[in-house]
């Protein structure tokens, strides 16, 4: 197994997490990306598939595709086809999730957190329920993401 190997799959399965954590007001600074994640409802079934899908991606060890881009700068949109691009293994039908679905879990379980954590306003009604849904299954979301 090569280091390019290993990186790849590491962008693939944890890197997604470390990107929307890392990287959160890079991403809600394009508005289009900030709209997306404002308008979208998160939920526990999404929320462990995410979590079984990041299992599946690291135990089969596949190589993700990569345009050596700088993810955090793209709309959620462009990393989210790259997802599905890298899934060769077709493991996102298998958990039953989209990469759209997956690139915007990951992105608004973080803003979520942060915006828990930060005890901001909520921007938008449906930022005031994911903010609630958090708050009520934090204990599961924690270790779903870890």
């Amino acid at each position: 197994m090569t280091v390019t190997r290993i990186g790849m799959t590491t962008a693939l399965a944890l890197g997604v997490w470390l990107i929307a954590a890392a990287a959160q007001a890079q991403i809600s600074s394009l508005p289009e990306n900030q709209k997306l994640i404002d308008g979208y409802t998160l939920t526990m079934d999404n929320i462990r598939k995410v979590a079984v899908a990041n299992q599946m991606f690291k135990a089969t060890n596949k190589k993700a595709a990569d345009e050596g881009d700088n993810a955090v700068e793209q709309p959620l949109s462009k990393q989210w086809e790259k997802i599905e691009k890298g899934d060769t293994t077709g493991i996102l039908p298998k958990v039953g999730i989209s990469a759209r679905d997956l690139m915007l879990t990951l992105t608004t379980v973080m803003q979520t957190t942060i915006d828990v954590q930060l005890k901001a306003k909520p921007r938008t009604a449906t930022n005031a329920a994911n903010m609630e849904m958090f708050k009520k299954n934090q204990a599961e979301i924690m270790q779903a993401i870890r």
